[in-house]
């Protein structure tokens, strides 16, 4: 799997087409660009791992230890779930 890393440009294009001629407010725009720069290093390696865990007190220190060393490995990138903001919210609903 040799495919080529998708940079931000061209993902701001990609999401562009389908605005579908909707304008988003200065705020708007900046919120959004910076999302999209903390998703950089998600679209920018080879290898992405969101550790998953308990987050109890004792298990944290584990699940960090876990994190760091995974973000050893060159073109990785290691995550926890307290590493994603609060507006990255679950949008799976159950109706």
């Amino acid at each position: 799997m040799s495919e080529e890393p998708v940079t931000v440009d061209e993902l701001a294009a990609k999401a562009e087409s389908y605005l579908h001629e909707s304008s988003l407010t200065p705020a708007e725009y900046e919120a959004l660009k910076h999302s999209v720069t903390e998703l950089a290093p998600l679209l920018t390696t080879g290898r992405s791992y969101f550790v998953l865990g308990s987050y109890g007190r004792p298990e944290i220190h584990r699940l960090q230890l876990v994190k760091d060393r995974l973000n050893r490995r060159t073109d990785s990138y290691a995550f926890l779930m307290v590493d994603i903001r609060n507006e990255w919210t679950n949008t799976y609903s159950s109706s």
